[in-house]
């Protein structure tokens, strides 16, 4: 689902990407500690309620190992009362893509699915085709879908993958600092923290959404998609990932310009 307004955002996005060039290397004095990198249930839960839901961006799923295993799991629950609704607030609401990894990183845990923050007020960067009516309904599904499919095993189960994941993208990022770049371009955002978030049923989609806290504090996500793999079938990165890293970060600060100044 692209707006023109959505079309802006990715295109501020790209300069602000450009505009960064080779400044991401600098020295190990100078270097900040860096992004936060894990593989995070909370996305996975939201991606494989997608996926089963049918929405494409979620069926691209690269790591082939993993994305048996979710079917092997989940895919007997296409009927859950979750899914259903996700596969109408897709054909209704256009819930898709970034959407769904706004309301993952809104919740506090993939297993309770408390509210990160309360919806009411409404959090000023949650998606904005999430109704809190309807979000909090979504959730309250998901709850069940959580337990009657055991996905808080699902997650036991693959913590040596999601360990390899973190540590090989870990390793890549181990040689630029991007975070260094964003305070020095944009100046340091108090209270700013920077996480990537590796999502392996995402394929090549990457997304770049952000919580707003009350205080002013805000957690600022690159959401990557896993297109790489090794002759094992593992996740792998390399440098060219950074490109993607810096423009999902690049909607935390090329949003809010486009959002106030839409009218013009």
């Amino acid at each position: 689902m692209t707006s023109e307004p959505m079309r802006i955002k990715s295109i501020l996005a790209g300069v602000f990407l450009v505009l960064a060039g080779v400044l991401i290397s600098c020295s190990a004095s100078d270097r900040s500690d860096g992004p936060d990198i894990k593989v995070d249930p909370r996305i996975e839960l939201m991606s494989i309620i997608f996926r089963l839901a049918g929405n494409p961006e979620y069926n691209r799923g690269q790591v082939k190992s993993y994305v048996d295993d979710v079917e092997a799991r989940f895919g007997s629950f296409r009927e859950h009362a979750v899914v259903e609704m996700a596969r109408e607030l897709r054909k209704t609401r256009g819930v898709s893509y970034d959407a769904v990894m706004s309301l993952a990183i809104h919740i506090k845990d993939p297993y309770t699915l408390e509210e990160e923050i309360p919806f009411e007020p409404r959090p000023a960067a949650l998606e904005g085709r999430w109704r809190v009516e309807e979000a909090r309904e979504f959730l309250e599904k998901a709850r069940d879908f959580v337990q009657v499919s055991d996905f808080k095993g699902f997650v036991a189960d693959h913590d040596e993958l999601y360990k390899t994941t973190a540590d090989r993208m870990q390793a890549v990022m181990d040689e630029s600092d991007v975070e260094g770049w964003f305070n020095a371009f944009f100046g340091r955002l108090p209270g700013a923290r920077f996480g990537i978030v590796l999502g392996l049923l995402n394929g090549g989609g990457s997304y770049g959404p952000k919580v707003v806290y009350a205080d002013g504090r805000e957690d600022l996500y690159t959401i990557l998609g896993v297109w790489m793999t090794d002759e094992a079938g593992l996740p792998q990165f390399n440098d060219r990932v950074l490109g993607t890293v810096v423009h999902e970060f690049c909607h935390s600060f090329a949003n809010p310009i486009v959002d106030r100044h839409a009218d013009e």
